[in-house]
């Protein structure tokens, strides 16, 4: 039997306990019944570059590099808060780093295409504009070459930017674009399973869409919910049920 979990959003903080015991927690309890494990972006809140790492997550750091031990394979996307995690820190966790923005895997018979979703909110942009200055090497390598204190200092920044500009959207702009979703899916010929983060809107989508040839194909889309204090809400495919499901887990 093969077992992939796929989660996101954890948005981990070290002044945050309580994020920190939840990961732990749900780290040490999936080793032996999960063959892979996908973070599909957001594991952290922020990060500002490995060099800068504290050690302030290693409660839920170290479960995390020890699923390798048990034969589960760990991969991580980057989301839109911690992108400039490296293959460093990725060799350090013993996970595998997914540096674009998708990925495809076979997963409960069929393929899967998997995201961190932020590329498909298309119709918020100015976060798309953002989104690619952060994303340019130019952006990333100035960045990189400051003190530690100023990345810091403007990390919070932007965070603190991004959750005021947001307040005052209304919410379909924050979500994803439909026609997106379906041009995505449509470029890879025979494709209509999409799953991803990043919006913390759990749910399951199911919907039609018309490919070039005037066919109408039946499409699927899992949303993974963010993890809130005692809670999270993430995705299980069973090869043996030959399913998806979304898993409510506190």
């Amino acid at each position: 039997m093969s077992r992939s979990v796929f989660i996101s959003d954890l948005h981990l903080r070290g002044d945050d306990p309580k994020s920190l015991a939840l990961a732990k927690a749900f780290f040490e309890r999936i080793p032996n019944e999960t063959d892979h494990l996908y973070i599909l972006g957001d594991l952290v809140e922020y990060w500002i570059g490995d060099d800068a790492y504290d050690g302030s997550l290693d409660a839920a750091f170290e479960p995390l590099s020890r699923l390798a031990s048990s034969g589960c394979t760990t991969w991580v996307m980057h989301g839109n808060r911690d992108f400039l995690i490296s293959d460093s820190l990725a060799t350090s966790l013993s996970i595998n780093l997914l540096r674009d923005d998708q990925h495809l895997v076979t997963v409960a018979g069929e393929p899967l295409l998997l995201m961190h979703g932020d590329t498909l909110c298309t119709d918020d942009t100015d976060y798309q504009a953002m989104r690619l200055q952060l994303r340019s090497s130019h952006w990333q390598k100035d960045f990189l070459q400051l003190p530690v204190e100023e990345r810091l200092a403007k990390a919070q920044q932007l965070r603190t930017q991004s959750l005021a500009a947001t307040s005052q959207k209304e919410d379909v702009i924050c979500d994803v674009n439909q026609a997106e979703i379906e041009k995505t899916l449509l470029a890879e010929k025979g494709l209509s399973r999409l799953l991803h983060g990043h919006t913390h809107r759990p749910a399951h989508h199911q919907f039609t869409m018309t490919n070039s040839n005037g066919q109408t194909l039946d499409g699927q889309r899992w949303v993974l919910g963010d993890w809130q204090a005692e809670k999270i809400i993430y995705a299980v495919a069973d090869e043996t049920k030959k399913s998806i499901e979304l898993v409510e887990w506190h």
